[in-house]
């Protein structure tokens, strides 16, 4: 998989699901208590039902909160699952009745089977869904919807659970194929960004109305490829994590050139080159912020390595 960011070869999870710090910018919680976690197995989907928004409550059991704010990032510190333009729920489906988003019963005329959907979608309205990729590796994102209308634009972003910062934008600005009518569902994959590499941890995504009107039954995330663990488990390197200032490496070979540290969308961050004679590998990492990071090692005969590091 080509990528600099994702070989890493063991797993620490960004951020728990349930811990929902004061900080924190995302108030809301996984509806049902869990959050849903992509498949380990290439070639495999989860869904994820766009009636499911986020809850309010950390047990995931109510019908979430209203941010009433257009804003393509949803403003901080306010506790909200999503925003809706209408003061209740103007959907015809006894599911959720107490939101005010609004959820329709359709009957998909493309299966015949019954559809629980957001309907009645307003330009700016949103809907936040708390999601686990569970290994690093390369997933598309794909959204199932129903439309008569041409012109009809939804924005799927992937953003930090922390700060809500846009980690991927799966989908933003290619218009959907109309389906014929409201109720005939197909699946649009964006072709320049359904397709990406993820590092594991939790995430949250918040599915975007662009121009109204279309109904939306769920979301696709398929895992096309991981990353093994086996490789790092059999190797003698030791370094310290987290970091405070000081980033440690103990058993490099003469092959290690050179140590690079990249941010969690791929930017490289910092390089230093490794003496030969280096027994012991230590870089300065107090110039950048608190977070999650990714390390690899460079050099001409050196096999995959790369490792998450927190810094403090």
């Amino acid at each position: 998989m080509k990528t600099s960011l994702l070989n890493t070869l063991c797993s620490l999870g960004l951020i728990f699901f349930g811990l929902h710090m004061s900080s924190a910018q995302y108030l809301g919680f996984p509806f049902g208590g869990t959050a849903p976690a992509t498949s380990t197995v290439p070639g495999n989907s989860i869904i994820i039902e766009c009636e499911n928004f986020d809850s309010s409550d950390a047990a995931g059991t109510d019908d979430g909160a209203n941010y009433n704010d257009n804003s393509t990032t949803p403003p901080s510190g306010v506790v909200g699952t999503y925003n809706d333009k209408s003061s209740a729920n103007l959907g015809t489906s006894a599911y959720r009745v107490n939101t005010e988003v609004d959820i329709s019963d359709y009957t998909d005329a493309s299966t015949g089977l019954p559809v629980t959907a957001i309907s009645n979608g307003q330009g700016q309205e949103y809907q936040m869904y708390t999601v686990q990729i569970a290994q690093d590796g390369n997933y598309t994102m794909s959204l199932r919807y129903a439309t008569g209308g041409s012109g009809k634009r939804q924005q799927l972003f992937l953003r930090s659970v922390t700060d809500l910062s846009t980690v991927h934008r799966f989908d933003d600005s290619e218009d959907l194929m109309p389906t014929g009518n409201s109720f005939t569902f197909m699946d649009f994959t964006s072709p320049t960004q359904g397709t990406t590499d993820l590092v594991a941890g939790t995430y949250v995504i918040q599915s975007r109305v662009v121009v109204n009107g279309p109904n939306f039954d769920y979301i696709t995330i398929t895992t096309n490829s991981v990353l093994s663990n086996d490789e790092f488990d059999n190797n003698s390197i030791t370094f310290n994590n987290p970091v405070k200032d000081i980033f440690t490496l103990s058993g490099l070979n003469g092959d290690v050139e050179q140590v690079v540290i990249y941010d969690l969308v791929g930017k490289q961050v910092l390089t230093k080159e490794v003496e030969q004679n280096d027994a012991e590998f230590s870089m300065d990492l107090s110039t950048l912020n608190n977070g999650m990071y990714i390390v690899k090692l460079q050099g001409e005969n050196v096999s995959d390595f790369s490792q998450k590091i927190v810094k403090e």
